[in-house]
C-alpha cells in the first residue's frame, strides 16, 4: 500500500495501514470511525491508569494521541502528494475527544456533586 510508495518511517506506515484495516473491517465511515476509537482508546486508559491523575490524565493522553495521529496523516498525506485539509485534521481531532470529554465533564461533576475528590 503506502509503503511501496514512499519511503516513510515503520511507525507511519503501521499506523496508517491500522488505520485502513480499522475503516475496512467494521464498515463503518471515517468520523464514526474516530468517535468509536477515541472512546475505546480513552476507557482503555481509564482501566490502565485506575484514577491516577483524575479523568483528566487519560483525556490530556488520548488528545495528545489524536494530535500524534494527525500528525501520522498529515506526513503520509504529504508523501504521496495529496491535499492536505486542515478542517478535516481538525474535525478529526474533534471526533476523537467529543465523548471522551463530555465523560469527563460528567465524571468530573458528579465526583464534586457527590463530596468524592
Amino acid at each position: 500500500m503506502i509503503a511501496s510508495l514512499t519511503p516513510l518511517p515503520a511507525i507511519i506506515v503501521r499506523f496508517v495501514e491500522l488505520k485502513e484495516w480499522l475503516l475496512g473491517s467494521f464498515g463503518q465511515s471515517h468520523d464514526a470511525m474516530h468517535v468509536h476509537v477515541g472512546l475505546a482508546i480513552f476507557v482503555g486508559l481509564l482501566l490502565v491508569l485506575r484514577g491516577k491523575g483524575s479523568w483528566w490524565l487519560p483525556f490530556s493522553l488520548l488528545a495528545a494521541l489524536s494530535l500524534l495521529a494527525e500528525v501520522f496523516d498529515v506526513i503520509a498525506l504529504l508523501s504521496v502528494k495529496s491535499p492536505i485539509d486542515p478542517m478535516e485534521s481538525l474535525r478529526d481531532v474533534a471526533n476523537t475527544l467529543v465523548w471522551p470529554l463530555v465523560l469527563s465533564v460528567l465524571f468530573t461533576w458528579h465526583r464534586r456533586r457527590s463530596g468524592r475528590r
